[in-house]
């Protein structure tokens, strides 16, 4: 169980590196994206090897992020869309991340998470 100490921990770590990540998609003063998902695949990469915390605090990011679109997205009628989070093992969907990224090291890292999503398969809209 994870104790007070590391939460804030994590936290700080979270806004140390959100901090000094670029904005993503940025013209002027408008983003679509800010935070460790606006961070550089090759940031993450060298974030994540050096701190365990870095590597927690991204993909606790990711996992915000899913369950954020499956809040948010809904079908043409505006019935809710959800993707079964749970259709790929935790590992898996880190190992998933660290691959595109390692492939991709100039995409923003929202680009990963973006294809994890895409890649889980859509379960019924009344279970969650």
């Amino acid at each position: 169980m994870i104790q007070i100490k590391q939460l804030i921990g994590y936290a700080l770590v979270a806004v140390m590196i959100g901090g000094i990540s670029g904005p993503a998609f940025a013209e002027d003063d408008n983003f679509a994206a800010r935070g460790l998902g606006a961070a550089s695949c090759s940031q993450f990469i060298k974030d994540s090897l050096n701190s365990k915390d870095a590597n927690f605090a991204y993909f606790s990011w990711v996992q915000g992020f899913l369950s954020g679109m499956n809040l948010a997205t809904s079908d043409s009628e505006g019935n809710p869309l959800y993707v079964n989070l749970g259709a790929i093992p935790v590992a898996e969907q880190q190992l998933f991340i660290r691959q595109y990224c390692t492939k991709n090291p100039d995409e923003y890292f929202l680009g990963a998470a973006l294809e994890l999503y895409q890649s889980l398969p859509l379960i019924a809209s009344d279970r969650r």
